[in-house]
């Protein structure tokens, strides 16, 4: 389990321009947050496009191909720091920069598109490292995945007012500090704006979808969180009454919030919504919550306190304190799941050393207190009627993940109980009250 979710970790926060998570679709289209995400382009790793096949043609800098009525750019050969797209080739309009046209190019520093163009294709611009500024022409309405990944000059983006979607990792690894948003945008990918320097959302007022609120992202109605920019000037955030949901990512590998203020009319938060916030240091599980998804916290290596402010149960899925090391206490959320052998909740908190279990907790997932070694004894209520595999008493160690117990473990509990077979199967000591 610590495996899977390690790598599973490792891969959001550090390789996250290489995933697509389906999740949060179109906000607002209909009168709530849909499900529906629509369909992005195939999404490989960035990498220079050499394929030249016959039918393509030289026109001065520019390797092209004609399709249709209209013309296609395939490639950039040229050298110059500053680039004009043309609009027309050979008497047939410029209409797409293809997969890879400017993949790589460390030369180009400005770039204008012209008004012919509609589609930037995926990974158009992506390393090109010394773009520093682009052009929109007024026609564009598609920039793919990765379209300006790792443009680590470029420090602002003004959407074009026809662009609908943003795509996964489209600024991934820039350094822009304010992205505005079009007004026509109604699909933001949760992996669409990862990157570190970003400190406000702007979107343009006559968007349907879309709005904002102090830098943040919402859908229109403000019932759900989109993003919180990471890199945002703020240390507190208090979130509107009204927001229902935070979304996937949400606030992923935020940099300066310490304290986030849940509102009461929660009822979701999803997949990585707070993980590997760097400053957070408490949260406070409103009443109404009902799903906190995978790994939601996980990760957050300051967090020292959490709260839920209701015994209802709570649907989770799985590592969602994961690795929150400065966490000492906790009281265990009244939850259910779907599979007792998928669980980790807790799992790598290392100066865990009290954990409350309340009489309403019947289940106990596996792996749910792995690798607490400073956690050397827990009381289990005869109200636990089944515990998973090395949930309490078990730690890491080794590159391999071999798994040793923790020595001197004790468990309390009743005879006969879910806590005394645990015990007694796993060769621990138990104590009866």
């Amino acid at each position: 389990m610590k495996k899977l979710l390690s790598i599973t970790l490792a891969m959001v926060m550090l390789l996250s321009v290489f995933t697509v998570i389906p999740t949060v679709g179109a906000e607002e289209v209909s009168s709530e947050t849909t499900d529906t995400v629509q369909t992005d382009e195939t999404v490989t790793s960035p990498e220079a496009n050499t394929e030249k096949p016959s039918r393509f043609k030289q026109y001065g800098d520019y390797t092209y191909e004609i399709v249709g009525d209209y013309a296609i750019i395939r490639q950039y050969n040229g050298k110059d720091k500053k680039v004009v797209i043309p609009s027309e080739i050979d008497g047939y309009w410029v209409k797409e920069i293809w997969k890879f046209a400017f993949s790589g190019n460390k030369i180009i520093e400005e770039v204008t598109i012209s008004h012919t163009v509609t589609d930037i294709r995926q990974d158009a611009f992506s390393n090109c490292t010394n773009l520093k500024k682009v052009n929109f022409g007024k026609s564009v309405k598609v920039i793919g995945s990765w379209g300006f990944y790792n443009c680590k000059s470029l420090t602002k983006l003004n959407i074009p007012p026809n662009v609908k979607s943003l795509r996964s990792n489209v600024i991934s690894g820039t350094s822009i500090k304010t992205l505005n948003i079009g007004r026509k945008v109604n699909y933001v990918h949760p992996y669409a704006m990862e990157t570190n320097t970003l400190e406000k959302i702007v979107v343009n007022k006559h968007n349907r979808n879309y709005s904002h609120k102090d830098g943040v992202l919402y859908n229109k109605r403000k019932t759900s969180l989109v993003t919180c920019p990471r890199a945002i000037k703020k240390t507190e955030l208090k979130i509107p009454e009204t927001v229902k949901k935070i979304n996937t990512n949400a606030f992923l590998m935020n940099k300066n919030l310490k304290k986030i203020i849940l509102p009461k009319a929660l009822t979701k938060i999803e997949d990585n919504a707070f993980a590997s916030c760097k400053k957070l240091k408490e949260i406070t599980i409103p009443k109404k919550v009902q799903t906190i998804r995978w790994c939601a916290f996980a990760n957050c290596r300051k967090l020292s306190k959490i709260k839920f402010e209701s015994d209802n149960k709570v649907y989770i899925e799985f590592g969602i304190f994961q690795n929150c090391v400065n966490l000492k206490s906790v009281t265990m959320p009244n939850f259910y799941i779907e599979e007792l052998n998928v669980g980790g909740n807790f799992e790598g908190c290392k100066l865990l050393n009290s954990v409350y279990i309340p009489s309403y907790i019947q289940e106990i997932p596996a792996h749910d207190f792995m690798d607490c070694p400073n956690l050397k004894s827990v009381t289990i209520p005869s109200t636990v009627k089944k515990i998973g595999k090395q949930a309490f008493g078990y730690v890491y160690y080794g590159k391999n993940y071999k798994t040793k117990k923790v020595s001197g473990f004790t468990i309390k509990g009743k005879k006969g109980s879910a806590a005394y077979k645990y015990a007694k199967k796993n060769g621990f000591k138990f104590v009866a009250i």
